[in-house]
């Protein structure tokens, strides 16, 4: 299967790759030394029966959860505390 893999990654970062015609595409998926079931999803383009195949998951969670912040957006500085011997600031 690992030559699946090689050849989704070939498709991925070669952009040239992604607008094969369907005959030129077909071409390189049958010189995969692949089993006919990867083969025929390949052909098919069917992500879900590739990914049985290859023994990958059916489901994949993707969140992106926000950091929480005050209100101006941005963290306040901390307040230093008053030194004991200096006389207050009002007095």
């Amino acid at each position: 299967m690992s030559n699946a893999i090689r050849f989704l990654e070939s498709m991925g970062s070669d952009a040239r790759l992604a607008q094969l015609s369907p005959v030129a595409y077909a071409e390189l998926v049958a010189q995969l030394d692949l089993d006919a079931d990867a083969r025929d999803a390949l052909l098919q383009r069917d992500a879900s029966q590739l990914s049985r195949r290859l023994g990958g998951r059916t489901k994949v969670l993707f969140a992106l959860l926000p950091a929480d912040d005050d209100q101006a957006g941005e963290q306040q500085p901390e307040q230093e505390p008053a030194k004991q011997d200096e006389p207050p600031a009002d007095a």
